[in-house]
């Protein structure tokens, strides 16, 4: 198993700020895993899948082509 992600680890690999970081836990888009003194860290799995989506969205759709 991957070891888990920090909230700055995050920040960096989806090049947001962490008060965006908070807005998409808000959301619900990101789900962080509880650890006791109100830390928190993140699944790779989940971090590496809304990469994939982010890339995915950005990638122009070749219907107008």
């Amino acid at each position: 198993m991957e070891r888990l992600l920090t909230s700055k680890d995050v920040c960096a690999l989806l090049g947001i700020s962490r008060v965006t970081l908070w807005r998409l836990e808000r959301e619900g888009v990101i789900k962080p895993i509880p650890l006791p003194l109100r830390h928190k860290r993140y699944n790779p799995d989940d971090i590496h899948r809304l990469l994939r989506k982010q890339n995915a969205d950005a990638l122009p759709s070749a219907k107008g082509m």
